[in-house]
């Protein structure tokens, strides 16, 4: 019983374990049932059955050989199983399918999520890289743009401190409270100054002029808002005096009020002693610088009214030159005009302060003596014309 439970525990669906004797051919002695006495006659297998044994092993130690004969059931059982595992195969194929399937669907909606947002994020990268370029453009050309507005205005300022500093204009610049912050170098060049003496000076201290109160009235005007002109009288800093036409103009800011003071000044002392010239000529004898006929009508009715006034008496010399003419075709004219200018001098120097000397033209001279208190006294000052060209000779 015992061998018979080993061979049934053994035994495997479809197959059927006997032990036969090895001395008495096919004779089974065991079976998975139990010894002879349990099994149905015969007790032996067939020829076929032996035929289809899978193996036949000698039991050893034994007399006995270990035949495993297949039964009826092994081949539906094995179709069974076959078909079993085969649909198990299969359901685990469609089951691994379905869910490769899934994951596969999975993976590809996730793909192409991935790839939608890819794309979308390459489109909105693109933008952005559109949009950031063409900022860029546009701050680029702004900046451009600035860069050449500041370099025109730095152009421009170079032009205009260029032409500041090589005018012949004095160009002063004083602050608010009137002390020079600039002055070009024909300032400089026009008053002798050196920079150190007039930077961060007050302009009235390096200005002075001869008018009273001038200074008060010129800042009370500019610093109304008011342009300021006239013609300064100044010294240079050898104390020779020249005439300069100046302006001068307050400078203020973007809000109005006044930061500045701007004067231009033209040195116009040639023009000035022109002009002295000129209004000099105009009453006087070119040659001698004698007063001429115009001014003598002038003296002579202030001397004859003076003289009504005083009560005093007023004489007048008509002097010429004897021979003169031979003098002046014989000699020369140049010699002439020497004689005419010794004659004026000589001629000066015998009469009064107060009285008055005037050349007519020619040889021809008019005296007036102006504050004569009697006659004795016209006669003294002609004996002292006529000694004085005695003694000339």
């Amino acid at each position: 019983d015992s061998i018979a439970r080993i061979l049934s525990s053994a035994q495997t669906p479809g197959h059927n374990l006997y032990l036969l004797r090895q001395d008495v051919k096919n004779l089974i002695e065991v079976s998975a049932m139990g010894g002879r006495d349990k099994l149905p006659l015969p007790f032996k297998l067939t020829a076929a059955e032996m035929q289809s044994t899978f193996y036949q092993i000698p039991v050893r130690g034994t007399r006995w050989n270990l035949v495993d004969l297949p039964n009826k059931t092994l081949f539906s059982q094995h179709a069974l199983h076959q078909y079993l595992h085969f649909g198990w195969l299969l359901s685990l194929f469609g089951l691994i399918s379905i869910l490769m399937f899934i994951r596969i669907n999975r993976e590809q909606k996730r793909r192409l999520s991935a790839e939608n947002a890819l794309r979308q994020s390459c489109i909105d990268l693109e933008c952005r890289v559109k949009q950031r370029t063409q900022d860029l453009v546009t701050v680029n050309t702004d900046l451009q743009t600035q860069i050449e507005e500041t370099k025109a205005i730095e152009q421009q300022k170079n032009k205009l401190y260029q032409a500041i500093e090589q005018t012949e204009d004095s160009i002063e610049i004083a602050n608010r409270q009137g002390i020079i912050e600039y002055v070009n170098p024909a300032y400089l060049n026009q008053t002798g100054l050196e920079l150190v003496e007039i930077l961060g000076k007050p302009s009235n201290e390096i200005k002075p002029n001869n008018k009273k109160g001038f200074h008060s009235h010129l800042w009370n005007s500019i610093t109304s808002g008011n342009t300021y002109r006239d013609v300064f009288v100044n010294y240079r800093q050898d104390k020779s005096e020249y005439y300069e036409e100046k302006t001068i103009s307050p400078v203020r800011n973007d809000s109005g009020d006044i930061t500045h003071f701007v004067a231009t000044g033209k040195d116009i002392t040639e023009q000035v002693r022109a002009r002295e010239r000129m209004a000099f000529l105009a009453h006087h004898d070119i040659l001698t610088e004698l007063p001429n006929r115009l001014l003598l009508k002038e003296q002579l009715e202030s001397a004859l009214a003076r003289a009504d006034k005083k009560e005093l008496l007023c004489a007048i010399f008509f002097i010429d030159l004897d021979r003169f003419k031979y003098i002046n075709d014989s000699l020369g004219h140049d010699i002439g005009d020497e004689l005419l200018k010794l004659a004026a001098s000589r001629l000066n120097s015998c009469i009064r302060d107060i009285d008055f000397l005037a050349r007519l033209g020619g040889d021809e001279f008019i005296i007036i003596l102006q504050d004569v208190p009697q006659i004795a006294d016209v006669i003294s000052i002609a004996n002292k014309i006529l000694a004085d060209r005695n003694s000339g000779g």
